[in-house]
């Protein structure tokens, strides 16, 4: 199936911004970039604005696979590993009730300590896709796409890998982020990844090609946030 949906004879024109795009600084940012290959130089930043979504093709369909899959390895991952569903954060907690007992103070302590060791290592982002127009998720996915598969089609087998790795690790700084989500994130970067790619080798063209990987980023977003929702909803039901 083509990428672009287009009626014979119409052409496609990405929207640019007149700003450069740059890569997150400061924190960890200097392990991500070691993982990531260079960002095409002088490259302006893709607007996320709803222009430049609607030629790509739908998403939906392979999105709700790729989440039912997702939902598979997690479910997988915490059967072999089951100590890998803690987060940062319930780490920081059951460490302190198992040293201060059930003191509250001193749990708030640490978890204060946690969050301020996250704000030193967390990357502060240098170009700004929510004060664009778009969609919030719009936005947020193609914050990522362009830091993680921006400019692939230059990078060696080896580094588009490792970028999926740091797409994974960059996402499990998170505090509240389960450590076993690593290995699933890794899997749904090689995803976005594969479809930058592919849209690369059809199109010819970088920008279309991460707006394609962001659509179908955003896509597995929503159906995420749908299926969250539902279960939620059913949880709140039979109670």
């Amino acid at each position: 199936m083509k990428t672009l949906r287009l009626k014979p004879g119409e052409k496609f024109t990405v929207i640019m911004h007149d700003r450069k795009y740059t890569r997150p600084v400061g924190g960890i940012s200097g392990i991500v970039e070691s993982m990531l290959g260079p960002v095409p130089a002088h490259d302006n930043i893709v607007s996320p604005q709803r222009e430049n979504f609607q030629p790509i093709r739908n998403y939906t369909l392979r999105a709700i696979v790729i989440v039912g899959i997702v939902l598979g390895l997690v479910r997988l991952v915490y059967e072999v590993v089951p100590w890998l569903i803690q987060s940062p954060l319930t780490l920081t907690m059951t460490g302190s009730k198992y040293l201060f007992g059930d003191n509250m103070f001193a749990t708030f302590a640490a978890v204060g300590v946690l969050v301020w060791l996250w704000i030193k290592v967390a990357p502060r982002v240098t170009t700004n896709f929510l004060d664009h127009q778009g969609k919030f998720l719009d936005k947020a996915a193609l914050s990522e796409e362009m830091c993680f598969r921006y400019g692939a089609e230059t990078w060696s087998p080896r580094q588009r890998f490792t970028s999926s790795v740091a797409f994974a690790f960059i996402h499990v700084i998170n505090i509240i982020y389960p450590f076993g989500l690593l290995i699933v994130l890794v899997v749904g970067g090689v995803v976005f990844m594969r479809e930058y790619m592919n849209v690369y080798r059809e199109t010819g063209d970088r920008e279309v090609a991460v707006l394609a990987s962001t659509k179908l980023h955003a896509t597995y977003n929503r159906v995420a946030v749908v299926y969250v929702l539902i279960v939620i909803g059913l949880s709140l039901v039979v109670l």
